[in-house]
């Protein structure tokens, strides 16, 4: 279960990118809280335990709130700056622990396979999960143990093993993971397929110059 993390919010009594940035400046991301038909309180959090939260996966957020109360929330949306990786912003919501919702789950994929121990390759199509549960019960990720995978064998949704509680939200068929063939295997069989018959294996046929007609008397 993803742990809860707690952190101490501050009022924002000014709004606008230049604050913004003067907060970012001085360790803090600027946040705002909604939803549960609640105002909205625009706040912020100090940069580095929200990034240390973030490190371990955490998406239940325990806000304590400078007038004593404390609001569960769940990490909605992060906003990057695409050059520093810095958190620019965030955005909270309301959330009761026992409600169920939806979130994206991060796909661990452990264990060698038998294919790629043959010489084979693991090709991951999913890297996620889109699931439905309580926010209490968020997963840190979900596990996918592909140790069981020969060679040209797959891994489909229907597959995978779940936390109780966990609903996925993709269709049972789709692909998560595959293991191809040694691609030199790949070339040859490849080769083989398109050599005719004859070629592959037949003495060459022996042809001879027709005869003059002067020769044949």
């Amino acid at each position: 279960m993803a742990e809860v993390y707690t952190l101490e919010a501050a009022l924002r009594d000014q709004l606008g990118s230049a604050h913004s940035r003067r907060l970012r400046r001085a360790g803090r991301v600027p946040a705002v809280l909604y939803g549960k038909k609640q105002d909205n309180l625009h706040l912020s959090l100090d940069a580095a335990r929200f990034a240390d939260a973030l490190r371990h996966h955490t998406r239940i957020l325990a806000v304590a709130l400078p007038d004593g109360r404390t609001e569960q929330a769940v990490i909605k949306e992060v906003q990057w700056d695409e050059l520093t990786d810095q958190v620019l912003h965030v955005d909270l919501a309301r959330v009761d622990l026992k409600e169920r919702i939806e979130v994206e789950v991060d796909l661990r994929f452990v264990g060698e396979s038998r294919g790629v121990a043959q010489g084979g390759t693991l090709e991951v199509q999913l890297h996620a999960l889109t699931i439905e549960c309580e926010a209490g019960a968020i997963p840190d990720e979900i596990r996918v143990d592909v140790s069981g995978l020969g060679l040209d064998e797959e891994l489909r949704v229907r597959d995978l093993v779940l936390p109780p509680g966990v609903e996925v939200l993709h269709e049972a068929d789709e692909l998560v993971c595959s293991v191809s063939p040694p691609r030199a295997a790949e070339e040859e069989e490849a080769a083989a397929a398109a050599t005719p018959p004859q070629a592959a294996g037949a003495e060459p046929e022996l042809i001879t110059r027709p005869k003059r007609e002067e020769e044949e008397d």
